[in-house]
């Protein structure tokens, strides 16, 4: 899919394209949609139809040398497996992003990758096979690195972050089922 030489588009804000690739086991340069020029792009979300696959580093760059990745809000690459190297590369190129939503083959990807502790975002969903999925503990281990973070989930399981001081001022963090009335950032992505 070749969008590079679509109208001009430096206005657009968000980008969400759903599309399908051939099988293999790894996700390739030449499968990644072409992007057009969209310097103003804050949200962009990528969806691969179908199975979930590996995608390579190679495939990942050259995403990001089509993009203004400083822009960047909030990303979401669903049904893309990511590993840790690849999460770090992601936290590195975009450092404005404040919310991030992904596929990863294990839930390693994310206890492994030392800079989602200095991030920025306030919203992290991790999405992986239910065997290979971060468990209650992991979630809440991640949130209590992440100062900022907001909201934290895997699958359709959304938490809010609560943190507090204990007794003698120790910093306290506890997630919560989502239960306000409002709808969890992680569903309104699929909203646009």
């Amino acid at each position: 899919m070749d969008l590079s030489k679509a109208p001009d588009m430096k206005e657009l804000h968000t980008l969400s394209l759903s599309f399908i690739s051939s099988y293999s086991d790894t996700f390739h340069l030449d499968e990644l949609p072409s992007l057009p020029l969209v310097p103003n792009l804050s949200s962009l979300h990528l969806t691969l139809s179908g199975d979930r696959r590996s995608i390579s580093t190679s495939s990942l760059l050259k995403l990001f040398s089509e993009l203004n990745p400083a822009c960047l809000h909030r990303l979401s690459l669903l049904n893309l497996l990511i590993d840790a190297k690849q999460l770090s590369i992601i936290l590195k190129s975009c450092p404005n992003l404040e919310e991030l939503y992904i596929s990863a083959a294990s839930r390693h990807a994310a206890l492994n990758c030392p800079d989602l502790k200095g991030s920025g975002l306030k919203v992290f969903h991790l999405n992986a096979p239910s065997e290979f999925g971060p468990s209650g503990d992991d979630l809440l281990e991640l949130a209590r690195s992440m100062l900022g973070l907001d909201q934290i989930g895997s699958g359709n399981r959304v938490y809010e972050v609560w943190r507090s001081l204990g007794d003698n001022d120790e910093k306290v963090v506890e997630l919560s089922r989502w239960g306000r009335i409002t709808v969890p950032a992680y569903f309104q992505i699929w909203r646009g």
